[in-house]
Protein backbone atom coordinates (compact mmCIF):
# COMPACT_ATOMS: atom_id res chain seq x y z
CA UNK A 1 0.00 0.00 0.00
CA UNK A 2 1.77 3.17 -1.50
CA UNK A 3 1.31 6.37 1.68
CA UNK A 4 -0.07 9.55 0.67
CA UNK A 5 2.85 12.01 -0.22
CA UNK A 6 1.05 14.14 1.81
CA UNK A 7 0.80 12.45 5.08
CA UNK A 8 4.30 11.80 4.97
CA UNK A 9 5.01 15.67 4.81
CA UNK A 10 2.32 15.83 7.41
CA UNK A 11 4.46 13.63 9.44
CA UNK A 12 7.87 15.20 8.69
CA UNK A 13 6.16 18.73 9.92
CA UNK A 14 4.81 17.76 13.31
CA UNK A 15 8.34 15.33 14.32
CA UNK A 16 9.93 18.81 13.01
CA UNK A 17 7.79 21.04 15.30
CA UNK A 18 8.24 18.33 18.35
CA UNK A 19 11.92 18.45 17.88
CA UNK A 20 12.92 22.09 16.95
CA UNK A 21 13.86 24.90 19.19
CA UNK A 22 11.65 27.49 20.47
CA UNK A 23 11.88 31.31 21.26
CA UNK A 24 9.16 32.90 23.63
CA UNK A 25 8.59 36.61 24.65
CA UNK A 26 8.90 36.89 28.47
CA UNK A 27 5.33 37.08 30.42
CA UNK A 28 4.61 40.95 31.05
CA UNK A 29 7.51 41.92 28.99
CA UNK A 30 6.88 45.88 27.63
CA UNK A 31 7.04 46.27 23.74
CA UNK A 32 10.44 47.85 23.54
CA UNK A 33 11.86 44.56 25.05
CA UNK A 34 12.32 42.31 21.75
CA UNK A 35 14.02 39.76 23.71
CA UNK A 36 12.98 36.25 23.64
CA UNK A 37 13.91 33.30 25.88
CA UNK A 38 15.41 30.20 24.24
CA UNK A 39 14.39 26.50 25.10
CA UNK A 40 16.42 24.05 22.90
CA UNK A 41 14.49 20.84 21.26
CA UNK A 42 14.89 19.04 24.54
CA UNK A 43 12.75 21.57 26.00
CA UNK A 44 15.86 23.23 27.82
CA UNK A 45 16.49 26.70 29.27
CA UNK A 46 19.28 27.64 27.03
CA UNK A 47 21.26 31.48 26.97
CA UNK A 48 20.00 34.45 28.78
CA UNK A 49 16.03 34.32 30.18
CA UNK A 50 14.26 37.53 31.36
CA UNK A 51 11.75 37.98 33.65
CA UNK A 52 8.91 40.63 34.49
CA UNK A 53 6.22 41.40 37.16
CA UNK A 54 2.46 41.96 36.13
CA UNK A 55 3.44 46.01 35.72
CA UNK A 56 5.74 45.18 33.22
CA UNK A 57 8.80 45.34 35.44
CA UNK A 58 12.14 42.51 34.95
CA UNK A 59 12.55 41.24 38.64
CA UNK A 60 15.22 38.63 37.12
CA UNK A 61 17.23 38.10 34.39
CA UNK A 62 19.47 34.57 34.51
CA UNK A 63 21.82 32.55 32.04
CA UNK A 64 21.45 28.86 31.09
CA UNK A 65 23.24 26.71 29.48
CA UNK A 66 21.37 22.58 28.97
CA UNK A 67 18.53 23.91 31.62
CA UNK A 68 21.28 24.72 34.19
CA UNK A 69 22.22 28.42 35.41
CA UNK A 70 25.51 28.82 34.35
CA UNK A 71 26.93 32.49 34.14
CA UNK A 72 25.23 35.26 35.98
CA UNK A 73 22.10 36.17 37.48
CA UNK A 74 20.33 39.18 38.44
CA UNK A 75 17.77 40.64 40.54
CA UNK A 76 16.08 44.05 40.46
CA UNK A 77 14.00 46.03 43.46
CA UNK A 78 11.44 47.94 41.77
CA UNK A 79 11.99 50.21 38.72
CA UNK A 80 14.87 48.22 37.41
CA UNK A 81 17.05 48.73 40.63
CA UNK A 82 19.85 46.34 40.37
CA UNK A 83 19.55 43.97 43.55
CA UNK A 84 22.24 41.82 43.77
CA UNK A 85 24.25 39.85 40.94
CA UNK A 86 25.87 36.35 41.49
CA UNK A 87 28.20 34.24 39.17
CA UNK A 88 26.71 30.18 38.46
CA UNK A 89 28.90 27.04 37.16
CA UNK A 90 26.47 24.24 36.41
CA UNK A 91 24.09 25.19 39.07
CA UNK A 92 26.20 25.86 41.31
CA UNK A 93 27.18 29.24 43.33
CA UNK A 94 31.11 29.65 41.63
CA UNK A 95 32.36 33.15 41.95
CA UNK A 96 31.61 37.00 42.67
CA UNK A 97 28.72 37.96 44.75
CA UNK A 98 27.55 41.25 44.83
CA UNK A 99 24.43 42.87 46.60
CA UNK A 100 23.19 46.29 46.77
CA UNK A 101 21.20 49.07 48.88
CA UNK A 102 17.89 50.62 46.73
CA UNK A 103 20.42 53.61 46.28
CA UNK A 104 22.89 51.83 44.49
CA UNK A 105 25.14 51.70 47.01
CA UNK A 106 27.17 48.13 47.37
CA UNK A 107 25.51 46.08 50.33
CA UNK A 108 27.67 42.65 51.11
CA UNK A 109 30.56 41.60 48.52
CA UNK A 110 31.70 38.45 48.45
CA UNK A 111 32.64 35.15 46.96
CA UNK A 112 30.98 31.44 46.83
CA UNK A 113 33.17 28.58 45.68
CA UNK A 114 31.54 25.45 45.25
CA UNK A 115 28.26 26.45 46.55
CA UNK A 116 30.12 27.83 49.78
CA UNK A 117 30.63 30.86 51.20
CA UNK A 118 34.31 31.48 50.63
CA UNK A 119 37.70 34.31 50.46
CA UNK A 120 37.01 37.48 52.21
CA UNK A 121 33.19 39.15 52.34
CA UNK A 122 32.69 42.73 53.33
CA UNK A 123 29.42 44.70 54.43
CA UNK A 124 28.92 47.81 54.09
CA UNK A 125 26.76 50.84 55.44
CA UNK A 126 23.77 52.49 52.81
CA UNK A 127 26.20 55.31 52.52
CA UNK A 128 29.43 53.13 51.35
CA UNK A 129 31.32 52.81 54.25
CA UNK A 130 32.50 49.06 55.44
CA UNK A 131 30.21 47.87 58.27
CA UNK A 132 32.46 44.99 59.09
CA UNK A 133 34.69 42.42 56.74
CA UNK A 134 36.12 39.02 57.31
CA UNK A 135 36.95 35.72 55.93
CA UNK A 136 34.76 33.37 55.68
CA UNK A 137 35.79 29.05 54.82
CA UNK A 138 33.32 26.12 53.65
CA UNK A 139 30.81 28.51 54.59
CA UNK A 140 31.75 29.82 57.80
CA UNK A 141 32.85 32.54 59.40
CA UNK A 142 37.07 32.08 60.33
CA UNK A 143 40.10 34.44 61.69
CA UNK A 144 39.86 37.60 62.60
CA UNK A 145 37.01 39.87 61.81
CA UNK A 146 37.12 43.83 62.04
CA UNK A 147 34.06 45.73 63.05
CA UNK A 148 33.97 49.51 62.04
CA UNK A 149 31.15 52.51 62.95
CA UNK A 150 29.72 54.94 60.47
CA UNK A 151 32.81 57.08 59.99
CA UNK A 152 35.43 54.55 59.67
CA UNK A 153 36.75 54.20 62.60
CA UNK A 154 37.56 50.50 63.96
CA UNK A 155 35.57 49.46 66.80
CA UNK A 156 36.34 45.71 67.59
CA UNK A 157 37.80 42.68 66.53
CA UNK A 158 36.59 39.36 66.85
CA UNK A 159 38.25 36.32 66.02
CA UNK A 160 36.30 33.15 65.06
CA UNK A 161 36.52 29.81 64.60
CA UNK A 162 34.57 27.16 62.64
CA UNK A 163 31.93 30.07 62.90
CA UNK A 164 32.17 30.53 66.25
CA UNK A 165 32.80 33.42 68.52
CA UNK A 166 36.22 32.77 70.45
CA UNK A 167 35.34 34.69 73.43
CA UNK A 168 32.26 32.34 73.60
CA UNK A 169 34.63 29.36 73.62
CA UNK A 170 36.76 30.52 76.37
CA UNK A 171 33.66 31.41 78.23
CA UNK A 172 32.43 27.93 77.87
CA UNK A 173 35.93 26.40 78.71
CA UNK A 174 36.10 28.42 81.53
CA UNK A 175 33.21 27.55 82.90
CA UNK A 176 33.68 23.48 82.18
CA UNK A 177 36.72 23.91 83.95
CA UNK A 178 35.51 26.02 87.23
CA UNK A 179 32.69 23.06 87.35
CA UNK A 180 35.35 20.30 87.20
CA UNK A 181 37.37 22.02 90.35
CA UNK A 182 34.62 22.48 92.23
CA UNK A 183 33.64 18.63 92.12
CA UNK A 184 37.04 17.67 92.57
CA UNK A 185 37.10 20.00 95.72
CA UNK A 186 34.36 18.22 97.35
CA UNK A 187 35.78 14.91 96.50
CA UNK A 188 38.37 15.63 98.33
CA UNK A 189 36.10 16.64 101.62
CA UNK A 190 34.98 12.85 101.37
CA UNK A 191 31.64 11.70 101.90
CA UNK A 192 29.52 13.94 103.65
CA UNK A 193 28.41 12.85 107.48
CA UNK A 194 24.91 12.71 108.41
CA UNK A 195 23.49 13.92 111.54
CA UNK A 196 23.22 11.15 114.31
CA UNK A 197 19.87 10.63 115.96
CA UNK A 198 19.25 9.89 119.58
CA UNK A 199 16.96 7.16 120.38
CA UNK A 200 13.74 8.80 122.75
CA UNK A 201 15.05 7.61 126.44
CA UNK A 202 12.14 5.35 127.94
CA UNK A 203 11.36 5.33 131.33
CA UNK A 204 10.11 2.05 133.34
CA UNK A 205 6.67 2.06 133.90
CA UNK A 206 5.68 2.20 137.73
CA UNK A 207 5.14 -1.54 139.28
CA UNK A 208 1.61 -0.86 140.68
CA UNK A 209 1.42 -4.37 142.10
CA UNK A 210 3.56 -3.25 144.67
CA UNK A 211 1.69 -0.35 145.91
CA UNK A 212 -1.49 -2.68 145.40
CA UNK A 213 0.02 -5.42 148.01
CA UNK A 214 0.98 -2.43 150.93
CA UNK A 215 -2.50 -1.62 150.87
CA UNK A 216 -3.81 -5.25 151.35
Amino acid sequence: MKIPSIIICLAILVSTDCFSQTETRPQYAPRKDKHKNKTDELNRRQGLWKHYNAEGEIYRETEYQDNMKHGIRKQYYRFGKIMSTIEYQYDIKEGTYMQYYYNGQPKTEGFYSTGKKDNKWTFYYPDGQVMKEGMYKNNVMQGDWKYYDRKGKLTGTVTFKDGKDLREIKAAEDKAAAAKKAAEKNAKKGPVKKGITQKPVVLPTPDNSAKDSIKK
